[in-house]
């Protein structure tokens, strides 16, 4: 249950998770990793100096296998910044934040879990 609220938390501090109109909708970049569909591990990218609120972009990673410990390190490219934010990582999330990361960097991901950051 606290996992749910604070995913409302942050949805509430970030203005990119509360999309106002289409053209907000299409500066998200949605990509699979390794370009497959069929990995099952789904990159959602966003990046707008204005409407994040306190961010330069944020990038949400899902990852629907069973495959633990997957590195994600070499599909983050194409950022503005090196160093991250982490708010959620596995089964841990935090509205404030967890820890600060460098790009390449990043930790593991379980399998079945998400990970949010942002710059």
């Amino acid at each position: 249950f606290n996992y749910v609220k604070m995913l409302i938390k942050i949805r509430k501090k970030f203005k990119a998770f509360r999309f106002e109109s289409k053209e907000d909708i299409d500066k998200i970049n949605i990509s699979f990793l390794n370009g497959d569909e069929k990995v099952g591990v789904i990159k959602w990218h966003y990046k707008d100096y204005d409407a994040i609120g306190g961010a330069k972009e944020i990038i949400v990673i899902f990852n629907a296998t069973a495959i633990d410990n997957y590195d994600i390190n070499k599909y983050i490219t194409n950022t503005i910044s090196n160093e991250w934010s982490l708010l959620a990582i596995n089964e841990i999330i935090n509205d404030q934040g967890i820890a600060k990361v460098k790009k390449d960097e990043l930790p593991t991901l379980k399998s079945y879990s998400t990970l949010i950051m942002y710059s």
